[in-house]
């Protein structure tokens, strides 16, 4: 028989049992392609607990996964591509600046499609009088994924500096080898320096690995 834990308020599905004559299948099976899921066969009318282990290197971000439950003597696995998310942390180099501008600076080329979901920018010594925009972008189009953002003059804190979410005034998605550039308007007569670009990302699983080969060992009751 099976009861909870003894403290089953945890929200999780716990349970601990007990039984005679418990039984393991274990055994080598493969997905189909790029399949998302494939139907193992058994002989248990009751699984227990799974063990998955795949038996070749994964070519995305993949996790393998099986609730277990059996119908017409098949026991489904499934697989789930899983978001990658990034961090990027740009030092912006003082000789890129012109005019007390940042001019054309490149920040990377994204290895990855990715979808942009915050941007921040510090910039430690001010810019000069005059009003302050940024840009995020390409070299054929300097405001591709943010434009037109203001920038505070004055030195930045960490409260001050421009921090964004919003990617309306361009677009957040970056393809794959795209050439991320920065820049800044505006700044007259003296500064910028010290400044910091920082982004956070999310990157879309690819494609499943083709006809993935797992391990599988069920432990159950026939």
């Amino acid at each position: 028989m099976a009861e909870y834990f003894d403290s089953p308020a945890t929200g999780y599905e716990q349970y601990r049992a007990k039984f005679d004559g418990g039984f393991v299948e274990t055994g080598v099976y493969s997905f189909t392609t790029t399949g998302t899921y494939v139907d193992v066969p058994t002989y248990f009318s009751k699984i227990i607990a799974v063990i998955l282990t795949p038996t070749e290197t994964f070519t995305t971000n993949e996790t393998l996964f099986c609730p277990g439950t059996i119908s017409a003597g098949v026991c489904r696995v499934s697989r789930i591509a899983n978001t990658k998310y990034r961090e990027y942390h740009f030092p912006l180099d003082n000789g890129q600046i012109a005019a007390y501008n940042y001019a054309n600076v490149p920040l990377m080329i994204a290895q990855a499609a990715l979808t942009l979901t915050q941007f921040e920018f510090y910039h430690g010594t001010a810019f000069g009088s005059g009003t302050t925009i940024c840009n995020l972008g390409i070299s054929t189009d300097d405001g591709k994924y943010l434009e037109d953002i203001s920038v505070t003059n004055a030195a930045d804190t960490t409260s001050a500096a421009v921090s964004t979410t919003d990617f309306s005034s361009g677009t957040a998605t970056v393809a794959d080898g795209a050439v991320l550039i920065f820049e800044t308007e505006g700044g007259g007569t003296s500064g910028p320096g010290d400044g910091v670009v920082s982004m956070s990302a999310t990157e879309t699983a690819g494609t499943y690995t083709s006809g993935l080969t797992f391990n599988y060992q069920f432990i159950g009751l026939y």
